[in-house]
């Protein structure tokens, strides 16, 4: 009994793209229908920073080769061009559809990274005189010009130059895989890294699902000439 010709007579339906995630290559499946979205938090932010999770269904009807059978991992993408990452699959029961629970990263309500951060390596180097410094002078080629969301975490007030100041902690959202880093690194906003500089004092890369890194870093005043 197959009941994928149900489905095509709901309201809703679209067609949408199976990005297989071993190969890259892809599949169009017609009819798809989603139901409605879930909110859930991408990264502990005090709600700040959400995902949005809903359930898709693909009829069996437009795919014959196992290849395109649908996967954890693997990817959908949309009509409107937005990517949706398959975390759990429910087979096909009488030859109908798969149901798939899925996962969209977004940052809260306008759902864009706004920002633009690169990575610049701490590198140490010794001086004429025999001293030891560290220079963030290269960029990573890896991490150069990345879509970011920055926000303000707190505002430390702290002995600084000889006087107090307040040290302000930052993290850095990323929707990708961080490079190697290493606690006094620098990270610089704006395009070419024109903005403001702030140090890594830590980081948690994503795991396997979830869209969002996060890099914590500080931003200490500049002490006077």
């Amino acid at each position: 009994m197959d009941l994928s010709a149900d489905q095509a007579v709901l309201d809703g339906l679209e067609t949408v793209i199976l990005i297989v995630s071993a190969t890259g290559v892809t599949h169009t499946f017609l009819d798809a229908y989603r139901l409605p979205d879930n909110l859930g938090e991408g990264a502990p932010s005090e709600g700040g920073y959400l995902h949005r999770e809903t359930e898709w269904h693909l009829p069996v009807r437009d795919v014959a080769d196992v290849l395109f059978f649908p996967k954890p991992g693997d990817e959908i993408t949309d009509l409107g061009s937005v990517i949706w990452v398959i975390q759990d699959v429910r087979h096909p029961e009488f030859n109908d559809f798969w149901g798939l629970q899925c996962r969209r990263s977004s940052i809260t309500a306008d759902d864009t990274l706004v920002d633009t951060v690169t990575l610049y390596p701490s590198v140490d180097t010794t001086t004429g005189a025999g001293s030891k410094v560290s220079a963030h002078d290269v960029a990573d080629g890896d991490f150069e010009n990345v879509p970011a969301k920055i926000k303000l975490r707190a505002s430390v007030p702290e002995e600084y130059h000889g006087k107090k100041q307040f040290v302000e902690v930052y993290e850095i959202y990323v929707a990708s895989q961080l490079p190697q880093l290493h606690n006094g690194d620098v990270i610089k906003d704006g395009l070419g890294g024109g903005g403001k500089v702030y140090t890594v004092v830590s980081w948690q890369n994503r795991d396997l699902i979830d869209e969002l890194s996060v890099i914590v870093c500080e931003l200490r005043p500049v002490k006077a000439a």
